[in-house]
């Protein structure tokens, strides 16, 4: 079995084969991450599909939360010198939508 992706194994040298290892245990880390199930049998490149498709979907579970992190600036909360939100920021941020979305409910 090819473990490198189609048409790949041909074309990799000795010294590469450390790099596939280390690229596939980025991606198992992130499968871990993510909490998708690895599966070492498929190819590299359905796996990092598997892992963008886990994003997308987590992403529609929460999309305020991607658009937090996403445009800090616009959101209001990154500082003047354009510093990165902090953890407590974005909390607070998703503490005031939940508190709005649970007036709007009422």
């Amino acid at each position: 079995m090819n473990i490198y992706g189609p048409q790949s194994k041909a074309k990799i040298s000795a010294g590469s084969d450390k790099a596939i290892e280390g690229i596939s245990e980025r991606v198992q880390a992130l499968e871990k991450h993510v909490h998708l199930k690895s599966d070492e049998r498929k190819d590299i490149f359905q796996r990092i599909k598997d892992l963008e498709d886990r994003v997308l979907y987590l992403e529609s579970l929460s999309p305020e939360y991607l658009n937090i992190l996403r445009n800090p600036v616009q959101q209001g909360a990154a500082s003047s010198r354009g510093e990165e939100l902090s953890k407590a920021a974005i909390l607070k941020k998703i503490e005031e939508r939940m508190q709005y979305l649970e007036e709007k409910m009422k």
